[in-house]
């Protein structure tokens, strides 16, 4: 028998102790790169800037190939290579517009590092506590909101993944103020029960769950605690770590108090007409942080609360965004029905000069048609020019099937990996269903699910871009035999 191919995966498992191997799988992620220490050393100018430094490792800013900016974590104890192996895979599990992005690692044993994208408006603690402009309401409502949904995604994969870290200092803020949650170094993928027991339990003081702490008893609802630990932090502006506040169990008790849980509120938002939304925000907190884990919500349940929250807040004229950004989550229906003259030209990924001035023009008004403001934002989802896609499918010479509401042709992408190229021919004006099964297929990653790489928008009708599966629909073999002699064979009846 053969040697073991070294795949760079097999690699980060071996890292793993055998009895935890498992449940620790890289799937073969052809977005990760996979750099070298002399890669990292060139990148972070010999580590000359450094960002920040934890219990595990040393943070730097670098630059990659594109002139885009990243951070390198780089461990400090190369003895946990298992905890550098884990945080690898669990990052290559989560794919969410609110989850910081994994660029890729080194994988060299005397030098385990990772690369990720570069947030440049630091933590939401800093923001918090010591940044110039006071947080509104909206703008926190909307931050917690996206966190929310984060973790909810988390929490509802096929093996779910516990953060375990949850709070304001491990939530990121990029250039463009799209919150992301960082740091999924003690983080954990559960069994399909969704309970594991602990032996070494590790935390944050003040977010961890307390059940947790004392049982060593891990499960979704572990980050529902620390999420309503951190609701309190940003309506109240006091860290919980802060003994002689004790906000937590000040804010639990404010009940029996006449005055309730508004003299805790933040001065900054304490306004009369944000007391309804602050105690809606206050109840939801209090539930998350229940001491029975049975009775505290799903995370996909608080963020649906938040979100009524947010529309009361904006039938009573607040925005609920970051008041100093421009960009926003617009609705792709009034978009199309109100394209805007301001939009940002950098974001359209052309070749202009081959498309020719006509062809641009027309490229820029499918990609807005076809949801490209919105698909330009989910990171995972790879956005392919007209000329790529003719590349990839060699001018769409083979087809593999076409119905009355797609095509589908064969192609090969850069590393000859076989692609199947969807041309959605038959698709609602608004393209609303079209982006939010790109959006949801891009969120999901499992074996046993059509991979997507990416899409174009810049023809008349949309394209997805997905793995190439060689033998064909489930239904192609779902035939039973009619007549034996004969060998006449027909579809079998799943209507009974």
């Amino acid at each position: 028998m053969g040697d073991k191919i070294d795949l760079p995966e097999n690699i980060l498992r071996d890292y793993i102790p055998d009895v935890d191997k498992v449940k620790w799988i890289l799937d073969n992620n052809h977005n990760i790169t996979y750099f070298t220490e002399d890669d990292i050393k060139r990148i972070t100018n010999n580590y000359s800037t450094k960002l920040g430094k934890g219990a595990y490792g040393e943070v730097y800013k670098g630059v990659i190939g594109d002139n885009r900016f990243v951070a390198v974590k780089k461990f400090i104890r190369v003895d946990k290579l298992d905890e550098f192996a884990k945080e690898v895979i669990v990052h290559t599990q989560v794919n969410h517009k609110n989850v910081v992005r994994l660029v890729g690692c080194c994988k060299d044993k005397n030098a385990p590092m990772i690369v990720f994208e570069y947030a440049a408006n630091g933590n939401l603690s800093d923001l918090l506590y010591c940044g110039d402009t006071p947080i509104s309401l909206g703008t926190r409502l909307s931050i917690v909101i996206q966190c929310a949904e984060a973790l909810g995604c988390m929490h509802s994969m096929y093996n779910p993944i516990v953060h375990c870290d949850f709070k304001l200092s491990n939530i990121l803020v990029d250039e463009n103020f799209h919150e992301k949650i960082s740091d999924f170094g003690i983080s954990r993928i559960l069994s399909t029960d969704n309970t594991n027991l602990i032996v070494n339990v590790r935390g944050s003081i003040g977010y961890m769950d307390p059940t947790f702490a004392w049982e060593g008893r891990l499960t979704p609802k572990s980050d529902v605690y620390s999420f309503g630990v951190v609701l309190i932090e940003l309506i109240t502006k006091t860290k919980p770590t802060n003994m002689e506040k004790n906000v937590i169990r000040r804010f639990i008790q404010a009940p029996q108090k006449r005055k309730g849980a508004k003299e805790l509120f933040d001065v900054d938002i304490a306004k009369e007409s944000n007391m309804k939304i602050l105690e809606g925000i206050g109840k939801i907190a209090k539930d998350c942080i229940k001491e029975d884990i049975d009775k505290r919500p799903e995370m996909n349940d608080v963020a649906a609360r938040l979100r009524e929250l947010r529309k009361t807040l904006e039938l009573g004229g607040e925005k609920t965004g970051w008041q100093f950004f421009s960009g926003g989550q617009n609705d792709l229906k009034k978009e199309n029905q109100h394209e805007r003259s301001n939009s940002n030209s950098n974001t359209v990924l052309y070749r202009r000069k081959s498309l020719g001035i006509f062809n641009w023009i027309g490229a820029t008004n499918n990609f807005k048609k076809n949801g490209g403001h919105i698909l330009k934002d989910i990171y995972n989802i790879r956005i392919y020019t007209n000329e790529e896609i003719l590349n990839i499918t060699q001018n769409f010479s083979t087809a593999l099937s076409k119905s009355s509401s797609s095509d589908v042709y064969l192609g090969d992408i850069d590393d000859n990996t076989r692609v199947a190229v969807k041309v959605f021919t038959n698709v609602s004006e608004s393209r609303e269903e079209f982006v939010l099964q790109l959006i949801i297929q891009s969120q999901v990653q499992h074996q046993n699910i059509v991979k997507l790489f990416g899409c174009c928008l810049e023809m008349e009708h949309p394209i997805s871009v997905c793995e190439y599966v060689p033998n064909g629909a489930l239904c192609n073999y779902l035939v039973v035999e009619k007549g034996e002699e004969t060998g006449e064979r027909s579809l079998l009846d799943m209507n009974y």
